[in-house]
């Protein structure tokens, strides 16, 4: 039977929830693309660093937001954003310096309101499935079906930690511990597009089930 996406699927959670998991997932068997906020907020930080724009300096930062331009390309089923004529550069989004600035950043409000603005406007009339932070609370709030990604927080520091040992970092769990919660304070505690699950997100316990089970649950709400 084929199933039939109308309008955005919003997938939340916290850090290292298996949201990019679910949503390749679902994306694929709906035939729709994925977008990841994750990725343009990063870029969005790297372009910012790159500009030689200092985050702190209210009056620098209001003026790079006004003249913000975001849109996206599709690519193997995936929305790869650009912002101000920057594409994804090669390694750097996951480097030391944007993952310091990120939590900094993306919590301010005049950020949270801005990119929301443009993920909205840049998505218009779109079938897709997002993931990331605050989408169901702020981004896409009238989204017609809302996944909340959620696991026991010693599964997410472990994955955490494997993925940055894959990457061949030399970090311990402990470090990674500490980074995790205090992203899952920040991300909890913004002003603007908070990550908070809402009565009308269906949670979705990726630290008991299987990917394979996660699909399953999710296209079952669907149907």
């Amino acid at each position: 039977m084929t199933r039939m996406c109308s309008g955005i699927i919003t997938i939340d959670g916290f850090a290292a929830s298996g949201k990019s998991t679910c949503a390749r997932l679902l994306s694929s068997s709906l035939g729709v693309p994925m977008l990841s906020t994750g990725m343009a907020h990063r870029l969005n930080v790297w372009v910012l660093l790159h500009e030689g724009i200092n985050p702190n300096d209210l009056e620098q930062l209001e003026l790079y937001l006004s003249r913000l331009e975001l849109h996206f390309d599709v690519q193997n089923n995936v929305l790869t954003p650009n912002i101000n004529g920057y594409g994804i550069p090669p390694d750097e989004l996951d480097s030391d310096e944007v993952r310091k600035w990120l939590p900094r950043i993306t919590r301010r409000p005049e950020v949270g309101r801005g990119l929301a603005a443009r993920f909205r406007t840049a998505t218009a009339g779109m079938r897709l499935v997002a993931e990331g932070h605050g989408l169901g609370t702020g981004i896409f709030p009238e989204a017609g079906h809302k996944f909340f990604c959620d696991a026991p927080t010693e599964i997410r520091i472990e994955r955490r930690w494997r993925q940055r040992c894959a990457a061949s970092e030399v970090i311990s769990r402990e470090e990674v511990g500490r980074e995790l919660r205090e992203r899952d304070a920040s991300d909890a505690m913004r002003e603007v597009n908070p990550v908070r699950q809402l009565p009308d997100m269906v949670v979705v316990d990726t630290g008991k089930l299987t990917p394979d089970e996660c699909l399953k649950l999710m296209l079952e709400v669907l149907d």
